[in-house]
């Protein structure tokens, strides 16, 4: 068969010491794409995430940047074109990528909170086309107040590609700190 094989290799490696599991960084988030017959091989550093279109040579991936900027991006990669498109790239946090069967069409979450407290917007970009939007945040009339889209839950486009399906979660609201306790 004539395929490709997506590999991605984790940037922590565990060990076992005596009684415990100790995790520490080995390097690189690495996504390694290898053609079965042809043992050609594509590699992309620093990859947190990724998704396949099913039928079609897209894939699309979210990485962060290894430079003194570190900023963060999403990108799509046709395989067969050996063509990759900047969709996104910014000091903003990226997350749950998903492309649609087709390979058209990209979704992702971002949030623009530097606290540890972060609220989500779903994106949604063209594939080909530079750029995305944002569809839904917590200010949208179309979910019930309150409600931003959840970053636990993966975006998920429809079989056609017509719909893009999401989860919602209350607004995270940073609590304030208890003064009793603070002594």
């Amino acid at each position: 068969a004539d395929a490709w094989v997506a590999v991605h290799l984790d940037k922590y490696v565990s060990t076992v010491k005596s009684d415990s599991i100790v995790t520490k960084p080995k390097g690189d988030d690495r996504l390694i794409l290898v053609h079965s017959s042809r043992l050609d091989t594509l590699s992309f550093r620093s990859v947190k995430e990724y998704g396949v279109a099913k039928e079609s040579t897209q894939i699309a991936f979210i990485g962060e940047g290894c430079d003194s900027l570190n900023l963060s991006y999403v990108k799509c990669h046709d395989i067969i074109q050996s063509e990759t498109h900047l969709i996104a790239e910014d000091s903003l946090l990226f997350s749950n990528i998903s492309i649609s069967e087709q390979g058209d069409q990209v979704a992702f979450l971002l949030s623009r909170d530097t606290c540890d407290y972060k609220n989500y917007e779903l994106c949604y970009a063209t594939v080909g086309k530079s750029g995305y939007r944002a569809v839904v945040d917590s200010t949208d009339n179309n979910i019930h107040q309150g409600m931003a889209p959840s970053i636990h839950s993966k975006p998920l486009f429809s079989k056609d590609g017509s719909k893009l399906f999401f989860g919602t979660a209350p607004l995270v609201k940073e609590e304030k700190k208890d003064s009793l306790l603070s002594n």
